[in-house]
């Protein structure tokens, strides 16, 4: 099939979740959409059966998959994107399950915009029950983020550039030179394309009508790795752009998670360990606000560890950081 003959490309980036891809898959055959369309899926260092589940099937749209060496999304994304053949790319995370009309709506929002514009659609977890505080804690913060870049007048900023779901023409991917695979794996590159993407001009629309379902399977151990991932993914993008600095914590006060980091990163993982431990119990119990205190300073720990591992070492190196990065925004 020619390139022409294909209006958009599909590129999902999976590792070792066949559960939720196989979901993402079948929502994929069940688009409204009714001209022809691609998907590439990128299994990123999979050791499970992903690769051969993919090639066993044969579902309605061109199913193309390619299997490389575990390298991170960042590096999927960029081969998903290479090997694509429309000039229009749909990125969609392996957990988020497209609503019918999403490829529809991505496509008609690009018809009606600037060639090089960007369109991002919500992708919110399930609601979850009101003591599950964890769902709960993730829920809120995409019900927020996405509510907050539906607001009228809403000015958009680099973290509104989150990558479970949004299209642009390929052109304006590869113009920005698409993500950047320095990052600490699922570290804030899309945060760091989306400095580069509205640094260029694009602009950022927010699409509702793009909905999807996120399948959100984020535990207590899960979530410290990422904050952890944060932390060194947080010193990367402000070493990249120095000018985003103060819409970061790192200029902040300094904490007592960010002090106990530094001087004793191991006493720090220790202590973040016996915290995340109290989160189950308290949770158990209905104390919501101990609950809260645990998790809180359990992520800040691991957030500053992963600041601390991305310098290679603690309070001299950070101040050291800062110093040359507020050097560069002056110069």
């Amino acid at each position: 099939m020619s390139t022409s003959a294909l209006p958009i490309s599909v590129v999902i980036p999976t590792h070792d979740r066949w559960r939720e891809l196989s979901q993402c898959l079948a929502a994929l055959a069940q688009q409204d959409f009714t001209e022809p369309f691609e998907v590439v899926v990128v299994a990123d260092g999979c050791t499970d059966a992903t690769v051969s589940n993919l090639e066993a099937l044969a579902p309605r749209f061109d199913l193309r998959v390619l299997a490389q060496p575990s390298r991170g999304a960042a590096t999927a994304r960029n081969n998903g994107a290479r090997a694509a053949r429309s000039p229009l790319l749909l990125f969609l995370d392996d957990d988020v399950i497209p609503s019918p009309g999403v490829i529809s709506a991505h496509v008609r929002r690009h018809a009606s915009m600037p060639a090089d514009g960007v369109v991002i659609g919500p992708y919110l977890p399930t609601p979850p029950q009101a003591d599950d505080y964890f769902r709960m804690q993730f829920f809120d913060f995409w019900r927020q983020t996405f509510d907050t870049m539906g607001e009228d007048g809403h000015k958009a900023t680099y973290r509104d550039f989150v990558s479970g779901n949004f299209s642009i023409a390929a052109s304006s991917f590869w113009a920005a030179g698409g993500f950047d695979e320095s990052f600490p794996s699922c570290g804030m590159e899309d945060y760091e394309l989306g400095v580069r993407l509205l640094a260029a001009g694009l602009q950022l629309e927010f699409a509702s009508e793009a909905a999807a379902l996120h399948l959100e399977t984020t535990d207590g151990h899960r979530l410290l790795r990422r904050k952890f991932r944060e932390g060194g993914g947080t010193i990367t993008l402000v070493g990249l752009h120095p000018e985003v600095l103060h819409t970061t914590v790192l200029p902040k006060p300094r904490s007592v998670a960010r002090r106990l980091a530094f001087a004793a990163p191991v006493a720090a993982g220790a202590i973040e360990s016996i915290l995340q431990a109290m989160l189950e119990p308290a949770a158990a119990l209905r104390l919501k606000p101990l609950w809260s205190w645990l998790n809180a300073h359990a992520q800040g720990l691991a957030f500053w560890r992963g600041v601390g591992h991305q310098l290679g070492g603690g309070a001299r190196e950070f101040s050291s950081f800062i110093e040359t990065v507020e050097r560069r925004i002056r110069s």
